[in-house]
């Protein structure tokens, strides 16, 4: 038992220095990313996926997300959860009650990790959920042009 617990302090000062480098690098690319969608994208869209999920009893699940939404007035990366339940008649029945709305920079190290890698898949449903917006957008305006044109 002593040379298990020797080895598992050993482990955790060799591995620790690399997860804080990890994190600090981790911490400033999120901060990038946030400057480049706020400040000169000024994207201002909401859009989330999917992180994990834990059962909380037969009926409900939390589910974790990585998210790029408004929080306290402003447009942020964040950690939401979540508490959702599936209909056995009705699969496409999902009530969904956000529990907590976490800012990124202020989640636990554990979020950070493990939402960091969905990073790149929610830049991409960004950009196609601005293009799929910006192309109805001018649909419409075009068709409300035409329509005044007519009167």
């Amino acid at each position: 038992m002593t040379k298990e617990l020797q080895k598992a302090f050993s482990r955790l000062r060799k591995v620790s220095p690399k997860l804080n480098a990890a994190t600090d690098e981790v911490t400033e690319i999120v901060n990038l990313v946030e400057q480049f969608l706020n400040k000169e994208c000024s994207i201002g869209l909401s859009v989330k996926v999917f992180i994990d999920a834990n059962d909380i009893d037969e009926e409900y699940c939390e589910c974790t997300y990585l998210a790029y939404r408004r929080v306290d007035g402003k447009f942020r990366l964040a950690v939401v959860t979540t508490k959702e339940s599936d209909s056995d008649e009705n699969p496409d029945a999902v009530i969904k009650e956000e529990i907590e709305i976490t800012p990124w920079v202020s989640a636990t190290r554990e979020w950070k990790l493990k939402s960091f890698n969905k990073l790149p898949s929610l830049l991409t449903l960004l950009a196609e959920e601005a293009e799929k917006i910006n192309e109805a957008t001018n649909d419409t305006a075009q068709t409300v042009k035409e329509i005044i044109k007519s009167l």
